[in-house]
């Protein structure tokens, strides 16, 4: 079987074991050469400051493909950081979430993967745990690899240049495309094939190469129809073929993950089988946990009060309205633009009628009153919003929705457990 019907089949009950010599799935341990027994692994996926909207492509994908044992945290709750096997930072703002995250969380997570843990890193949250000298980036040197769209001078930009590159101290650091590149994966542990998968990089990581205890796991292939070059092709051409788009780097128990493409987006479906297939891997040997976090047994089942649903629908239709309005709104490093807000208004959305969530009375106050700034400044949003109100607005949706996710998703924690009692 492939990896999605492998974890498919994780999240049904059914036992489940990948071949750790030749990656192969099989419901039969006997038909494996060397087999390990996955689970389905806890995850926490950071949503706080410096996190831009693309931390829900990874709840969306996780969903999709039964990997739904599922917390997001934001940088007050960095006490949780221990209870999960695998920590997700994805895109947005690197010096942002260097900030949010601080002293206090690059310890946590330097102390999570001395001691089994698995750090995944796509677009910002890769960059955040290279090494530099720049405060308060430097708090967070665990991966002492370079990259290599980094430029003393800036190339003459063809189009996005609020996207195309960001200054760091006296130099650049370029992002040559955006969209679609094909990116070659390793034959080796733990995606086994040498094969050609399309993902899309929005502002990634392009890497150097990494010596002791690293790894190139996938490098730039080529571009497709679809690449957008914000530069002339020829800078990438230069830049990106050949070069590291994935790296491992294993420190003491665990490792970090980290990816130049997002591998998490939802809409790429063969990327998303390289992110499964490392999971996979890593929960195979894993040793970190025995039981769920009791973070996943709290509150009463209920249903959100239809208070809060009109909330969210009303919300809905207002953010789908203003998707094609020209505007751009930069909040620190990172610049926002109006179809950014349906995305994070559509995560409740979808979700709200589906079944009953495990939520506590405080966490349906905190979700409402949210969600009420939210609209307040939504119903009265335009380009010339100041881009305080905007970042208030980000801020607000994404605390509503770390909340409500958490408890949507604490329903998977109970039927689990529920399915190891009877078994």
């Amino acid at each position: 079987m492939d990896v999605f019907s492998a974890m498919m089949k994780l999240r049904e009950g059914e036992k489940v074991f990948m071949d750790e010599i030749q990656g192969f799935f099989s419901a039969d341990a006997d038909a494996l050469q060397a087999p390990m027994e996955l689970k389905i692994p806890s995850i926490g996926i950071y949503t706080g400051k410096g996190a831009s909207h693309s931390w829900l492509w990874a709840v969306d994908t996780f969903e999709k493909y039964g990997l739904d044992l599922i917390f997001p945290f934001n940088e007050e709750e960095l006490h949780l950081v221990s209870y999960f096997e695998f920590l997700f930072v994805a895109g947005g703002d690197t010096f942002a979430l260097a900030e949010g995250l601080g002293r206090d969380g690059a310890e946590k997570i330097k102390k999570f993967v001395k001691e089994g843990g698995i750090y995944l890193g796509s677009c910002a949250g890769a960059y955040l745990v290279l090494y530099t000298s720049k405060p308060p980036l430097n708090l967070f040197n665990f991966v002492p690899v370079q990259i290599a769209n980094f430029e003393s001078e800036l190339p003459p930009v063809r189009t996005m240049r609020e996207k195309a590159f960001n200054r760091y101290a006296c130099c650049f650091i370029i992002h040559p495309v955006r969209d679609e590149v094909v990116i070659e994966t390793s034959p080796f542990p733990p995606l086994f094939l040498n094969e050609k998968v399309s993902a899309p990089i929005f502002g990634g990581p392009v890497f150097k190469e990494p010596e002791g205890r690293g790894r190139v796991l996938a490098r730039f292939f080529s571009f497709t129809d679809r690449t957008v070059f914000l530069f002339d092709r020829e800078v990438a051409e230069r830049l990106l073929p050949e070069k590291p788009a994935i790296i491992e780097w294993r420190t003491g128990n665990g490792a970090f993950y980290l990816f130049g493409p997002h591998l998490e987006h939802p809409s790429f479906r063969f990327a998303n089988s390289v992110l499964l297939k490392i999971i996979a891997y890593n929960v195979g040997k894993m040793r970190k946990k025995d039981s769920l976090p009791d973070v996943f047994f709290k509150g009463v089942p209920l249903r959100l009060p239809e208070s809060i649903r009109r909330l969210v629908s009303d919300m809905f239709i207002k953010a789908l309205s203003i998707g094609d309005m020209r505007a751009f709104w930069k909040i620190g490093e990172k610049y926002y633009v109006p179809e950014h807000i349906p995305v994070f208004v559509r995560a409740i959305h979808k979700r709200m009628f589906k079944k009953r969530i495990f939520i506590e009375k405080e966490e349906m106050e905190i979700i409402e009153n949210d969600l009420k700034i939210s609209k307040d400044i939504l119903s009265r949003i335009s380009p010339s919003t100041p881009e305080e109100k905007v970042e208030l607005l980000i801020t607000s949706l994404k605390d509503a929705l770390r909340i409500f996710l958490r408890a949507y998703f604490r329903r998977v924690g109970y039927e689990a457990h529920s399915l190891s009692q009877v078994s």
